[in-house]
Order: structure tokens, then C-alpha cells, then sequence
């Protein structure tokens, strides 16, 4: 539950940060929730950032925890992003 936690943080780091979410705690059901919450947010920072400075900057978890926000952005609400103005950096931790 810990990396899935850790892994909504990194959404905010991006554009359109607002301090709002830096004050909301919030538990979801299952990943699966979490997943999809975590897709409506992104699409919603996107449109702002994208309205706003003309681009959306964000950097996602590598691995297996956010597998399930990849799969919902890349299939239910890709046509929600201009991707085109997207800028996606992707961060794995290596443990050797």
C-alpha cells in the first residue's frame, strides 16, 4: 500500500501543481480505484497545465505499481489529453 501511496505523489509533479492537493490525504477502496482516481486526475491537471502554459510536464513511476493508471490514460481517457502537448518523464528505481 506504501509504493501505491508513494506513487500518487509523483502525479503532482507537474505544471499545473496546486497546493490544494499538498493538504488532501486521500484512501481509496482498492487499486483499482485509486487507478482511475488517479487517471481523472491526471487528465484534469493536463487540461490545466495545457490551457494554462501550453504544455503538461509529469513525471510517473516506473514498475509494476502504476501499471494500472498507464493502462486507463493509454486506453479509457486518451482521447481526454492532447498528447501531443504531454511531456512524460518516467522514473524506475533499480535495486542492485
Amino acid at each position: 500500500m506504501l509504493s501505491q501511496a508513494f506513487f500518487l505523489t509523483t502525479i503532482f509533479l507537474a505544471e499545473a501543481w496546486d497546493d490544494t492537493f499538498m493538504s488532501k490525504i486521500q484512501i481509496f477502496k482498492d487499486a483499482d480505484v485509486l487507478a482511475d482516481n488517479a487517471a481523472q486526475m491526471f487528465v484534469d491537471l493536463a487540461s490545466q497545465a495545457i490551457s494554462d502554459h501550453g504544455s503538461f510536464s509529469v513525471a510517473l513511476s516506473g514498475g509494476s505499481t502504476p501499471k494500472k493508471l498507464h493502462k486507463l490514460l493509454a486506453e479509457t481517457y486518451k482521447d481526454d489529453v492532447d498528447w501531443s502537448k504531454v511531456f512524460v518523464f518516467l522514473n524506475q528505481i533499480f535495486q542492485f
